[in-house]
This record gives C-alpha cells, structure tokens and sequence, in this order.
C-alpha cells in the first residue's frame, strides 16, 4: 500500500494496491497453513483471520474508493459568472 502512495498515475496506484490485496490473501493461506500444522491454537487462528477479514474489506473499500475517483472529472471549477463592470474614475469625485 505504502508503494502506490507515491504512483502519480491512478492505474500504477491501483496495480499496487491489488498486489497488496494479493499478499493479504497470500497470509490467509499461510495462518491456515500453521493451523493445520499445529503451529497456532485455534484461538491465535480465529483472531488472526477475522483481523485480516476486516483488513481485506477496508482495503477493498479503500480501492473501489480510488477506482471511483479514477472517474471524476480532473478538476472541479464554479460555473463561469458574467460579472458587471463599471467604469471607475478616481478622479471623479461622483464616483467615490
């Protein structure tokens, strides 16, 4: 994630948050790997899967947030004002 911080283009950030997304999965498979070896107890198991559930669903939201914003226009600007202009004089005393 901290990679696709410094990416100026949206499809290099997204790319890097998919492989962040990629190694999260890539955990999951290896907290069930020490389970089933008897490294972890069930309890350190559970603990451990239902953090990176949560990881995974903020990470998800963070990147259908920066697709989202992949579609925005570039910049937002008001709508063009016809402004009034009156001539000024600051010579004329009526004026001032």
């Amino acid at each position: 994630m901290a990679e696709s911080y410094g990416r100026f283009h949206y499809g290099d950030k997204l790319n890097f948050l998919y492989f962040a997304r990629g190694s999260l999965y890539e955990t999951k498979f290896w907290v069930r790997r020490a389970r089933t070896r008897q490294l972890w107890t069930i309890e350190t198991t559970d603990k451990a899967l239902e953090f990176l559930d949560n990881l995974a669903k903020k990470l998800n939201t963070y990147i259908r947030d920066k697709r989202e914003r992949r579609n925005l226009p570039p910049s937002i600007s008001e709508a063009s004002v016809d402004y009034e202009v009156a001539s000024f004089d600051p010579f004329d005393d009526e004026t001032n």
